[in-house]
């Protein structure tokens, strides 16, 4: 057991609440340059087509339900209030909101680190490395990925609170920390970590038992109740149901590698991408038995460490468990992402932090050192928020760095698309159809390309195959009724256009399709439902324009 750390005379209520705010406003500023980003990515999916979020009565319906085969009802609800009161069509009070959540975020690691370890210097060079590491940057600049950091922000709330219950034993501070935990289970799953960082803490620090167990015992009944909770609406505690190594047994093996190739994006942020392709690993090899031996002498350092070094035990400790939760131990589609660094980065942060204060006592250069890593750090943070507002161009370095990840050479070659490069996009999305045998994207892709090179009958194949590929993938038989449309095969076309609507009854061009074949046989009003659906849809659909064209045709 430590000693509890000591309160440097700098720690006065009054300079405490000027670091937070500092680093709430310099966390904020640095990211505004992201507000002239449109919607991208998975925007379209959770914010600007879902139904789901629009009116009150639905909004209480999302915790009862899932989006996307995710529970984060807190989420859902505040998209549906931004929607309400603005609209889908800009996404500047999305970007506002979602920036206020990591900037509080960044503020609450400075209050957390002080709680912790009684340094106010060391909290702010803390909240610093946290608010400005370019590894955020995937997750607080795509808007959907942003609104995840709410379940976090009351997290590390909840964190804060219980440590202010351990230490001034107010009544007020325990009922904030249960309720807040609630609301960030309610808002992300990520939150559950949140209690193990706070036995942590009770563990190494001195403090009142009882005091501690009875808000402990809260705190687990929340998390239990939440996990169960999660699991009637989704079926099960998994997203999914496949590892995205193959198995379980390939996870063990692979996620130690993935482990020390995080802590080189802390250390090293470069060659940041949106999507990454780690080697799956599926046996004991030199690279795995080396990431696990690693893996095990930074545990016995994190032990060993507990009584001279607590700000190293607790920083090892807040990096392991905020990675925990996407360790795939249960099934998931994911192996890597940069947005998995978020919440694990506060621990590498407050290490950092109280490494650089103790030695700053003795080497003040350290401080002027720590200034130009923060300014790198910055410049690192604007270029990838203005990637991110360059499609073609973030999704082109994705793809040249990480060449065997699907998502990067799908996406790469979907924007290439758009941009008429044809030959480079056919190259990546070949690429991400062989990644990915049994994905529809990169052949319907691949199926516009050539019918934008005026071969209409390799289009069909690439369109059938396509549906055969992933028969659950609405769109496609979409996109094959439009190319039969295209050729003039309108029988086959209404065909898939009936494949579609029994698919997704909201889906946008099978609608119009419907419309144009009824309009182009005379039969207006059995065409005018779907064109009303199509036009009546939010936000604007491409066919909007050409819906009320041909309904103009109908008397």
């Amino acid at each position: 057991m430590t000693e509890k750390p000591q309160e440097n005379s700098s720690a006065s209520p009054r300079r405490l609440a000027f670091a937070v705010v500092l680093v709430f406003v310099l966390a904020y500023g640095l990211y505004l340059i992201k507000l002239g980003n449109f919607f991208t990515f998975d925007d379209g999916i959770f914010i600007r087509t879902d139904l789901s979020l629009r009116g009150w009565s639905n909004l209480a319906q999302q915790f009862v339900s899932d989006q996307n085969m995710l529970y984060r009802p807190l989420r859902s609800a505040a998209y549906g209030i931004l929607i309400h009161f603005f609209g889908i069509e800009s996404p500047l009070p999305f970007h506002l909101t979602g920036l206020f959540f990591h900037a509080a975020i960044s503020a609450l690691v400075v209050l957390i680190v002080w709680l912790l370890l009684g340094d106010l210097r060391a909290a702010v060079l803390a909240g610093m490395i946290f608010a400005w590491h370019p590894a955020h940057t995937d997750r607080a600049v795509p808007l959907t990925a942003s609104f995840d950091l709410l379940g976090l922000m009351l997290a590390y709330g909840s964190w804060a609170l219980a440590l202010a219950y351990d230490r001034f034993g107010k009544s007020r501070y325990m009922v904030g920390a249960v309720l807040s935990l609630l609301a960030a289970c309610l808002s992300s799953e990520e939150a559950v970590m949140a209690l193990p960082l706070i036995v942590g803490s009770f563990l190494l620090l001195p403090g009142e038992r009882k005091r501690r167990l009875s808000l402990t015992i809260m705190l687990a009944g929340i998390v239990l109740w939440y996990l169960l909770t999660r699991s009637q609406v989704l079926g099960g505690l998994a997203r999914t149901q496949v590892h995205a190594a193959g198995s379980l047994y390939n996870t063990l093996w692979t996620m130690p590698v993935v482990f020390w190739r995080y802590v080189g994006l802390l250390f090293f942020p470069v060659g940041l991408s949106p999507a990454y392709s780690p080697t799956i690993h599926t046996g004991p090899a030199p690279l795995p038995l080396v990431a696990l031996s690693g893996l095990a002498a930074l545990l016995v350092a994190m032990i060993l460490a507990r009584r001279r070094a607590p700000a190293l035990t607790i920083g090892i400790g807040w990096l392991l468990l905020g990675l925990f939760p996407f360790a795939n131990i249960l099934p998931g589609d994911t192996l890597m992402a940069e947005r998995y660094l978020y919440a694990s980065l506060g621990g590498f942060a407050l290490a950092m932090g109280a490494l650089i204060s103790r030695t700053a006592l003795y080497r003040r250069q350290v401080i002027y050192v720590f200034v130009a890593l923060l300014l790198v750090y910055g410049a690192g943070t604007i270029g990838r928020c203005l990637a991110w507002g360059q499609p073609l161009q973030l999704w082109g370095q994705a793809a040249q760095r990480e060449p065997e990840s699907f998502l990067a050479n799908l996406n790469a070659g979907y924007h290439l698309v758009q941009a008429n490069r044809l030959d480079e996009a056919e190259s990546l999305l070949h690429k991400a159809a062989q990644l990915q045998s049994n994905r529809a994207e990169p052949l319907l892709s691949l199926g516009e390309i050539a019918y934008r090179r005026n071969d209409a009958q390799q289009a069909l194949d690439l369109f059938r195959q396509a549906t055969q590929a992933d028969p659950d993938y609405c769109s496609a038989y979409s996109g094959l009724a439009q190319m039969y449309v295209l050729t003039g095969q309108m029988m086959p076309a209404a065909e898939a256009v009936d494949r579609a609507l029994a698919c997704d009854p909201d889906e946008p061009m099978a609608h119009y399709i419907a419309g144009y074949l009824f309009v182009l046989t005379g039969q207006c009003e059995a065409a005018r439902p779907h064109l009303l659906k199509v036009i009546g849809m939010q936000p604007r659909v491409p066919q909007h324009e050409s819906a009320l064209e041909l309904l103009a045709k109908c008397p």
